[in-house]
């Protein structure tokens, strides 16, 4: 009784194979039969596949075997994988920011009606003028073209700031005509 349970199933399943594929009819099926053969292909774009049953007495078995399509036949493969990079930046230029110039210090004195020395330098930029007077006469230290215009009493002194630009200026002593000098500013 056991035996003809497991050809029942056997037979039963072959029918859903069978109705799943849509193939044979009730008559085909018999479960006195020696072999029944079910075949059932299966396309895709890449595989086929076919199921054979036999079923032999009470002994059944079934073979399942799955293959490529043939050379030549079309095949569609799935789409590679796209990468979208990630938009790219552009970094600002580098700015580079200065602070104030540094202000640059230059003395100048009066010794005997002359200025010492006659030729100042100095870069472009605020300057602190500081000049010295070792006369016992009073002067000036006045560079034309500019606000720079510094009294000096009789053995004084006296400052003044001012921002120049690269050149070249004239200065002298207002009181005295003989006493010039030339300041070279880069």
């Amino acid at each position: 009784m056991r035996r003809s349970t497991g050809v029942r199933r056997l037979t039963f399943a072959l029918c859903l194979v069978l109705a799943a594929c849509g193939g044979g009819d009730d008559d085909d099926v018999s479960a006195q039969s020696d072999v029944t053969t079910s075949s059932s292909t299966t396309s895709s774009t890449t595989t086929s596949s076919t199921t054979t049953t036999t079923v032999a007495g009470d002994e059944a078995s079934t073979t399942t075997s799955t293959s490529r399509p043939a050379s030549g036949s079309p095949t569609t493969a799935a789409p590679a994988p796209t990468t979208t990079a990630a938009p790219t930046t552009t970094a600002a230029p580098a700015t580079t920011t200065t602070g104030p110039r540094p202000t640059t210090h230059v003395p100048v004195r009066t010794t005997d009606f002359a200025f010492d020395p006659p030729n100042l330098s100095a870069p472009a930029g605020p300057m602190h003028f500081e000049a010295t007077n070792d006369d016992a006469a009073a002067h000036t230290f006045t560079i034309d073209g500019t606000s720079v215009d510094i009294p000096l009493p009789p053995n004084g002194s006296g400052t003044a700031q001012a921002t120049l630009e690269a050149g070249t200026y004239d200065f002298r002593c207002r009181l005295h005509a003989s006493m010039t000098g030339t300041l070279t500013v880069a």
